[in-house]
């Protein structure tokens, strides 16, 4: 019986996903938890490895309902379960040492057949990109300076069974990461 696997390849330019972790779900009543990791292959590139193959035939007919999940922040994404699909995210306050630790990005697909699908991964939660101009300082008279960004949501919850994110009532001031 053919399997299920999680494959291809990303841009070698791009070390975003080298040495990461995506976890995938299979859901529904034989619901599974399956971690795929973009690795080192051995010949100098990056393949994802998995922890459990899926086979088409245990399906029985059935189409096959995954969401993958890549959430940096996360070790492990706990108490999920066939009747547990949702789960809470919760970004520091202080992302000063940098943004994609703190991304969330989701990517929910229902397929029928045995034939490659794609997931793509978009971010779930805002992303917010601030611009700073001179505009007659100088950079020594910028040196030191510092940005709070004021009333951000910054918890709430995740869905499996939809694929995106809803955000809590409160609201926090958050120290972005600044580039130079």
């Amino acid at each position: 019986a053919p399997s299920v696997e999680i494959t291809g390849s990303l841009n070698q330019t791009s070390t975003f996903f080298q040495n990461k972790t995506i976890y995938a779900y299979k859901l529904g009543t034989d619901f599974k938890n399956l971690v795929y990791s973009y690795e080192p292959d051995g010949t100098g590139g990056y393949a994802w490895k998995g922890t459990q193959t899926l086979y088409w035939d245990d399906l029985n007919g059935q189409p096959l309902v995954m969401t993958g999940v890549y959430y940096p922040q996360q070790a492990t994404i706990p108490d999920l379960s066939q009747t547990n699909t949702v789960f809470a995210w919760n970004l520091p306050t202080n992302q000063s040492s940098g943004y994609d630790q703190y991304d969330l990005m989701m990517s929910a697909l229902s397929f029928n057949t045995p034939s490659p699908v794609n997931f793509n991964f978009p971010h779930v939660l805002s992303k917010v990109k601030v611009r700073i101009v001179a505009n007659g300082f100088t950079s020594q008279e910028l040196s030191g300076m510092t940005l709070t960004l004021n009333n951000f949501v910054v918890d709430g919850s995740a869905s499996l069974s939809t694929g995106t994110a809803t955000g809590t009532t409160t609201r926090q001031d958050v120290i972005p990461y600044l580039e130079e």
